[in-house]
């Protein structure tokens, strides 16, 4: 699902470029595409962090993993 999301916001990023040059003059395309991207790339630095917290072990959020896992088993 992650990927499918990536691949999507990347896809609509490289969409822009056409449209940012006959929008905007030669110099002011590229640096508001790199902007684009730039914000592009921090918003999955935070994610890949935010990822990385949440599946760490020893962590609120693999709990309920390892319960679900020992209700399997108990069965």
């Amino acid at each position: 699902m992650a990927h499918a999301a990536y691949r999507a916001e990347r896809s609509q990023l490289c969409s822009r470029v056409e449209p940012l040059l006959t929008e905007h003059e030669p110099v002011t395309a590229p640096r508001t595409w790199m902007d684009d991207h730039a914000d592009f790339t921090a918003t999955k630095r935070g994610m890949a962090e935010t990822h990385k917290a949440i599946t760490a072990e020893d962590t609120i959020a693999s709990a309920p993993r390892e319960r679900t896992s020992t209700a399997r088993s108990a069965r």
